[in-house]
């Protein structure tokens, strides 16, 4: 095998092979040892050169053979022995019996993966025949269907075959063949009666006639060729005739070939015969080389379903040939009774079980009227994975030789699991058809090898075969299209063997006669006449009647419009876009609907007739977005009324209409006398498309006065620091400012603790204010201050005194104590004072604590107590009182002080020596 990579030959090598899973056809469980299919394998770099059983089938199953001999696990066999094995099957298994191999190449490679081998096994409730293929020629030929000349009529002449009835037709006995069977051959009334007793008719009865060869049994010929089939009572021991009632030995057969072993069988006692009863229904057996391939299983007695009358049913099994190239077949009765067991054998057939062949891509019959391609390959589907050799073959005279036309192939059958079918395509590809081909035939050959591709007997030939009809087509001429308005037309006239003939469905009842003269076209649409020749080829031509009507007037839209409705299409026309349009504006076909106009410019639309394309064009223009361009004049001062817009419109359809707010709309774009404020300005156009944009006229001055000058802070003050107000200065953004002073006075507890509350006000010519405000927190809390001092005083004065001459000592009154006359101001404090209350406003009082009694108190100054007070004094002893004054002002800040009040002694008097 050689491989291109990249340009280059390179031998592959190394490639392990494959073992591929192959699933045998069913056999019966009776069967015994059957041959099975052979084992298969691939290397896609060299050959298979052994095959090695990994697996073996279970015992509950069967056995495995080779030559004879059980085939034991691991066994490695030759390619010829893969071919050969045999299976005996357990008579009492039914299921899938499976094994499983490897294969090795010639580089000692081993797939990885063994094959699975699965063998059906059933039970002989189950027909197994060929089902879904094709059957290829039977072997046995007029041997199987006792047809002439291997039957002959006998030339006696009896109640069986006198034609007096419909069951007893002229030459309705066929003659002895004593080789098929050991049973007694039957040919005169009632010999039929006796069991072990055969004969060839073409009927033996019907329902209402019988045969007087037996008078209950119903059949006839099963081939429907004029021939004969074989009546047969069954033996009643197979001691007394044998058990083999059909024979047929030395047929040739193809190696490595599956076949069908069938016959078709009648229960030929009618179903409501008391003979009828359970268990005495035939059951035959199919036997090739002595080895049983199938069993029948009773075959059931009529039902009412058939108004009782006998059926012919196929029966059968299929065979593998292996190596085998020529076989014996007996056909064996397997019911041993004496009443029943009557039966009709037709149809006996040995013939290859080939695939079901189909053409996917043609039909059986291809009809040309013009060159054209024969797609040529087939569906290859069968039960089993070995029919993959083919060829295609043609015939030129009509089926009676065929031809090869291709090289052998080999196809690769793929398992469906769903069908339970293997299946390939064969490949010849297309073949070029003309007129000189009418007649050829074509079909595909299969076999198991290549080698029985050769002749007919060890392959099958597709029953469905392609037969090519080719011819000349008439011609009709060229269709006429457009816009044609007119309900007439001429073609050309026919030829000799052609005709015209309208075809069904016309838009109305239009006619042609066959000088080609159309007539009736009267409506829109498309009409179509045929050209027939006498071989029934055709050529059609169609004429399109057909006419344009309005798209309607063009249209123009506000911008920032993207759909738009035109006109719905009458029927038969429809709306399409013109290409190279703005954007992808997109048009409903039958409403006109259009969304999608997304960018300005002109669309261009057509109203299209659906016959003859017919068309009429429409615009529908999407301008740029319409607006203006303004200047406006804002107010100075948020009273004023004279602002201004000034605006003047663009794109759009001019001229331009102007509105303000909800008023009316005007020529000029000039607006005036406005107060400050949101005004909606809209602009429209000719087509009534409007613009609207919010202007707003400001206010100038908006910013009040800022002061000038530095601003005093708040401050607590006492009551005597009081700040004159500061005289505070503003400027203004658009002129001068000019600012106001007020105070305004709160008291508090007294009458020096109060606030004031100064605002400065800064106003512009807009009337725009600045406000600051100050607040003084004005307090008393400094107590009254004056002066107290010490005071000195004498007793009083002594008024008399009496000196004794005869001593030493004066005689005296003596006062002790000083008198404060009423009104005098010593005691009085100095320099009485306060930061804001007077001193007439101040409130006093004062304490006297003598030394030796009680206190004196008073208010106001001691001036002012109104008597005299006495301090009293002690002999030859200074003496202290003391005096507290108490001073409050009106914010309840007082002031405490205290003197000394001192009383002298008077001196002593003494007589001078």
């Amino acid at each position: 095998m050689i491989i291109v990579f990249n340009g280059f030959n390179s031998t592959a090598s190394g490639i392990p092979p494959e073992a591929i899973d192959i699933k045998n056809f069913p056999i019966q469980n009776t069967s015994g040892r059957s041959q099975i299919l052979p084992l298969q394998g691939k290397d896609s770099d060299g050959t298979i050169v052994n095959y090695k059983i990994t697996g073996l089938p279970p015992s509950s199953a069967g056995t495995l053979y080779l030559n004879g001999l059980s085939v034991s696990n691991n066994s490695v066999l030759t390619p010829n022995e893969a071919q050969i094995l045999q299976f005996e099957v357990n008579s009492t298994f039914t299921g899938d019996a499976v094994f499983t191999y490897t294969v090795t190449d010639n580089e000692g490679l081993t797939d990885s993966t063994p094959a699975s081998f699965t063998i059906p096994i059933v039970d002989i409730s189950q027909t197994l025949v060929c089902s879904g293929g094709n059957l290829g020629t039977n072997v046995l030929g007029a041997t199987g269907t006792f047809s002439t000349p291997y039957i002959a009529p006998a030339t006696s002449n009896n109640c069986i075959n006198n034609g007096a009835t419909v069951s007893s037709p002229l030459q309705n006995l066929g003659k002895a063949h004593p080789e098929l069977t050991n049973y007694t051959y039957a040919k005169s009334s009632g010999s039929l009666g006796p069991e072990g007793t055969y004969s060839f008719l073409r009927i033996i009865g019907t329902m209402t006639s019988y045969n007087c060869i037996k008078g209950d049994w119903v059949a006839k010929d099963h081939t429907g060729d004029g021939g004969y089939f074989m009546v047969v009572n069954g033996s009643p021991n197979e001691a007394l005739f044998g058990k083999t009632f059909y024979q047929a030995k030395a047929q040739q057969v193809c190696p490595y070939t599956l076949y069908e072993f069938s016959a078709y069988v009648i229960n030929v006692l009618p179903g409501n015969s008391p003979s009828a009863g359970a268990g005495s229904e035939p059951d035959i057996s199919f036997y090739i080389n002595n080895t049983k391939v199938s069993q029948s299983g009773p075959i059931a007695y009529s039902t009412s379903a058939t108004n009782w009358e006998p059926q012919w049913i196929k029966v059968g099994g299929l065979w593998y040939s292996g190596e085998n190239t020529s076989v014996d077949l007996r056909i064996d009765n397997a019911t041993f009774v004496a009443s029943g067991n009557d039966l009709g054998l037709d149809d006996i057939s040995l013939a290859i079980c080939g695939p079901d062949i189909t053409y996917p891509d043609v039909d059986l019959s291809p009809k040309y009227c013009a060159p054209g391609i024969l797609p040529l390959k087939a569906l290859v589907k069968s039960s089993i994975n070995t029919y993959t050799s083919y060829i295609f073959e043609r015939s030129i005279d009509g089926g009676s030789t065929w031809q090869t036309i291709s090289s052998p192939n080999t196809g690769s059958p793929i398992y469906d699991t769903g069908t339970n079918t293997y299946s390939y395509t064969a490949v010849y590809g297309d073949i070029p058809v003309d007129v000189s081909m009418n007649g050829y035939k074509y079909r595909l050959k299969v076999a198991t090898n290549e080698a029985n591709l050769a002749g007919t007997t060890c392959n099958i030939s597709a029953i469905k075969v392609i037969t090519v009809s080719a011819f000349n087509k008439p011609s009709a001429g060229n269709d006429i299209t457009g816009c044609h308005p007119d309900s007439t037309a001429q073609l050309i006239a026919v030829q000799p063997g052609e005709t015209w003939s309208t075809v069904p469905g016309n838009p109305s009842a239009a006619t042609i006669n066959n000088s080609g003269t159309v007539t009736g076209m009267n409506v829109n649409g498309i009409y179509k006449f045929v050209l027939t020749n006498t071989a029934g080829c055709t050529d059609t031509i169609a004429i399109t009647r057909d006419q344009i009507i309005s798209a309607g007037q063009d249209v123009k839209l506000c911008a920032g419009q993207d759909n738009y409705k035109l006109n719905d299409a009458a029927s038969g026309y429809s709306w399409e876009t013109v290409p190279g349009n703005p954007s992808n504006a997109i048009i409903n076909p039958s409403t006109g609907a259009v969304t999608g106009m997304t960018s300005p410019g002109t669309y261009n639309f057509q109203l299209r007739s659906g016959y003859g394309s017919c068309t009429d064009d429409v615009t529908i223009t999407v301008p740029t977005s319409l607006g203006f361009s303004f200047t406006q004049t804002n107010v100075r001062c948020a009273t004023d009324n004279n602002g201004s817009i000034m605006a003047t419109g663009n794109n759009g359809y001019p001229p331009y209409q102007y509105q303000l707010n909800n008023g009316s709309f005007q020529e000029s774009g000039s607006m005036n006398n406005l107060a400050s404020g949101n005004y909606t300005l809209t602009v429209k156009d000719v087509n009534n498309c409007t613009f609207s944009r919010d202007i707003f006229i400001s206010v100038g001055d908006t910013l009040p006065p800022a002061f000038a000058s530095s601003l005093p802070d708040n401050m607590t003050v006492q009551c005597n620091a009081v700040p004159s107000s500061d005289v505070v200065t503003a400027t203004d953004n658009f002129g001068t400012a000019i600012v106001a002073f007020t105070e305004t006075r709160t008291d508090g507890t007294c009458p020096y603790n109060y606030s004031l509350f100064r605002t400065w006000t800064a106003t512009d010519a807009c009337g725009l204010k600045s406000d600051y405000h100050q607040t003084i927190v004005v307090k008393d809390t400094i107590a009254p201050q004056f002066d107290i001092n010490d005071k000195d005083f004498c007793v009083e004065f002594i008024t008399n005194a009496i000196i004794d001459e005869s001593t030493t000592d004066i005689s005296e009154a003596r006062p002790e104590w000083y008198t404060l006359k009423s009104g005098s101001t010593d005691l009085d404090i100095t320099n009485i004072s306060d930061n804001c209350t007077s001193v007439s406003d101040l409130s006093f009082r004062w304490k006297i604590d003598f030394e030796d009694g009680p206190s004196l108190t008073g208010n106001g100054l001691i001036s002012g107590y109104g008597s005299d007070i006495r301090f009293s004094g002690a002999q030859n002893t200074t003496r202290t009182d003391h005096i507290t004054y108490w001073v409050t002002d009106q914010c309840g800040n007082e002031t405490i002080r205290q003197g000394s009040i001192i009383i002298h002694p008077r001196p002593e008097i003494s007589k001078l020596p």
